[in-house]
């Protein structure tokens, strides 16, 4: 299914640690819009859990099949009917979802500033403020920058350009909700161009809960062996 490697943001791949409090658990119910290179269009829906310590995200598909999805560690895992299907390099780690940065208060700033990304460029447009980055050394080979930008200190939009200074995927978050003390965005568009063509994924968020003491099962899922 092409959507398995789309599920969240490919390109978010930093790690955080600081985190004014600390929440140990989310839930949201989702549903996800995809449409493919070849003009197909694809709906996935269900609910995500992720627990702080348990570092994995579940998923748990109830259309357009039953399945659970997990991503632990650097793999995705695909399982039906309690066997594992299918087993893939996952394209983000559970420590930099959007789940996590979330819960962390992270978002804002997309976590680059624990990074060490360099300020290149800060522009402000109405009440949207861009601010430019360049990647370490380490990440110079794949990443030529990236583009923030912000309304009101959240996260509304990412651009990320490749070593080539050709831009590869596109994000924006255009509608948050209060939870607690934490705005979880619960509308995000990605566009991810492959040379002229492009794929639009549009996933939204309802029904967001957090450090809930219930789904232990999904929380703490076991994979089959």
């Amino acid at each position: 299914m092409c959507l398995r490697a789309y599920l969240l943001p490919c390109f978010i791949f930093f790690s955080f640690s600081l985190f004014s409090q600390t929440h140990s658990r989310i839930k949201a119910d989702f549903t996800i819009k995809e449409k493919t290179l070849e003009g197909k269009n694809l709906l996935v829906s269900g609910s995500v859990y992720y627990d702080i310590n348990q570092k994995k995200i579940v998923y748990d598909i109830s259309f357009p099949e039953k399945e659970i999805w997990v991503i632990e560690d650097t793999t995705f895992y695909q399982i039906s009917k309690g066997k594992i299907t299918h087993r893939n390099k996952a394209t983000l780690l559970p420590e930099t979802s959007v789940f996590h940065l979330s819960i962390t208060n992270n978002l804002g700033d997309f976590g680059l500033k624990n990074r060490f990304y360099k300020i290149t460029d800060v522009q402000k447009e109405g009440d949207m403020v861009i601010t430019a980055l360049t990647p370490p050394t380490k990440y110079s080979t794949s990443l030529k920058k990236i583009l923030i930008s912000q309304k009101q200190r959240m996260l509304y939009g990412v651009a990320i350009y490749n070593h080539k200074n050709q831009l590869t995927v596109k994000e924006i978050y255009s509608e948050y909700k209060k939870v607690q003390d934490i705005n979880f965005p619960v509308e995000l568009m990605q566009i991810t161009y492959k040379g002229k063509k492009e794929i639009n994924k549009l996933t939204t968020y309802k029904n967001i809960v957090l450090d809930e003491k219930d789904n232990n099962s999904f929380y703490n899922y076991k994979l089959p062996r």
